[in-house]
């Protein structure tokens, strides 16, 4: 979408979710956080300590291309932490990660990295160093996996081929989407102790995901209508609906304990949902003062501390490059 017709959505959107926004009660400072070799950054994930992980993108002369390598961000630190992606922190500080040398998916702890005997992606970690995301099967399809006290847990599908888990949390609740027969769609799912549930979709569309889910077991994602356009949606024991709508289309990334859901609007663009007010990060003062111009939002702790990645030259769709690293704090 180009700029002009994203500011008539945006001016449609303010109108359309009148009920819901208002202005923001605090105000919010943000850090870049550093990179390697000042080049790009990108974080995905912080936990209530403060500790934020992702990953750091640079050139390598030796090998005359880019490398990526594993980052956490801690007390005002940087750390190297080898070939590879972060994915998650939990509370204890344990990283999950995706790091070469150690056979696909590993656990950071006590200092270094342990292999835990599988390849895959690996997307979430509970307090408990519990792990979701998603292993390849022989014929190369991803098949959404859960290991929980050591045991693997085949998440499987909806009778399709291909499923995905997103998230954990510590009571061991995974969610993530899976196909139907066929693989043209895909639905939204709860899955605890072997049974999965079909979170359903919304306003005629067949396609739904979950990206995360807090530890009272409310989810938040996408569901797109029947024009194909992505609501957020929160499903809890009223199921699933709205979190609000936009003429753009908008995504749910994240929930925290206290209900505070950050996402995207058009892709481009951030939101902030909390308490019925919707805050575009954009329009901050302090985001503005200090050059963002997009911002996407990948975590949010229980104090409320938003990290993701930003720009502040032209905004560009998520997958193009380079990318600023950012925590952004609200006051007490």
């Amino acid at each position: 979408m180009q700029r002009k017709s994203f500011a008539l959505a945006c001016a449609a959107l303010l109108l359309a979710s009148a009920a819901i926004a208002g202005k923001p009660s605090r105000t919010w400072t943000i850090e870049a956080l550093p990179a390697i070799q000042n080049d790009s950054a990108t974080a995905e994930a912080i936990n209530n300590r403060g500790d934020v992980a992702g990953w750091s993108s640079f050139f390598d002369p030796s090998v005359n291309g880019n490398r990526t390598h594993a980052v956490l961000w801690r007390n005002g630190a940087m750390f190297d932490l080898g070939e590879g992606i972060i994915f998650d922190v939990n509370e204890r500080g344990t990283l999950l990660g995706s790091i070469a040398g150690y056979n696909g998916i590993a656990l950071w702890k006590d200092g270094a990295w342990r292999s835990v005997g599988l390849v895959g992606t690996p997307l979430a970690l509970n307090k408990y160093d519990d792990i979701a995301g998603w292993l390849t099967t022989p014929a190369g399809d991803a098949r959404a996996f859960a290991l929980r006290r050591g045991v693997l847990w085949d998440v499987g599908t909806f009778g399709g081929r291909t499923s995905s888990a997103t998230d954990i949390n510590d009571r061991g609740q995974v969610v993530g989407y899976a196909s139907f027969p066929g693989d043209s769609f895909s639905h939204a799912f709860i899955w605890e102790n072997g049974v999965k549930k079909d979170l359903g979709t919304l306003a005629g569309g067949r396609e739904s995901r979950a990206a995360a889910i807090n530890n009272h077991g409310i989810v938040v994602g996408e569901a797109w209508d029947a024009f194909n356009r992505p609501i957020p949606f929160i499903y809890d024991n009223r199921g699933m609906r709205a979190l609000f709508t936009s003429p753009g289309g908008a995504k749910a990334w994240d929930i925290n304990d206290r209900g505070a859901v950050v996402g995207t609007i058009d892709s481009f663009y951030s939101f902030h949902y909390d308490n019925g007010v919707l805050t575009r990060l954009e329009s901050l003062p302090d985001v503005q003062a200090k050059g963002w111009v997009q911002l996407i939002p990948t975590g949010i702790s229980d104090r409320g501390w938003i990290t993701g990645m930003g720009r502040t030259s032209a905004p560009v769709p998520p997958g193009h490059f380079p990318w600023k690293a950012f925590v952004l704090k609200p006051d007490k």
